[in-house]
C-alpha cells in the first residue's frame, strides 16, 4: 500500500517560519516525516477522543497524525 503526505497549511506555515529560525529543527522534522512515510503506524496509537490518530516525537515537540 503506498502513501501521500498531505501536510495541512497550518504546519506548512509552521514549517517555513521554523527553516529560516530553527534550520536543524527544520531538518528533523524533515528527517521524521520522511521516516513516517516509509513507517505509517510507526508513532504511538492514541485513545478514543482521537482514535484513529497517532503521535510522534521531534525533540520536545509532538506531531499528530491520522489515517
Amino acid at each position: 500500500m503506498s502513501y501521500r503526505v498531505i501536510i495541512d497549511p497550518d504546519l506548512a506555515s509552521t514549517c517555513k517560519k521554523l527553516r529560516a529560525k530553527s534550520p536543524a529543527r527544520y531538518e528533523q522534522l524533515k528527517k521524521k516525516i520522511r521516516f513516517i512515510v516509509e513507517n505509517p503506524k510507526s508513532g504511538k496509537p492514541l485513545h478514543p477522543p482521537l482514535k484513529g490518530q497517532w503521535r510522534v516525537h521531534i525533540g520536545h515537540f509532538i506531531l499528530f497524525l491520522r489515517d
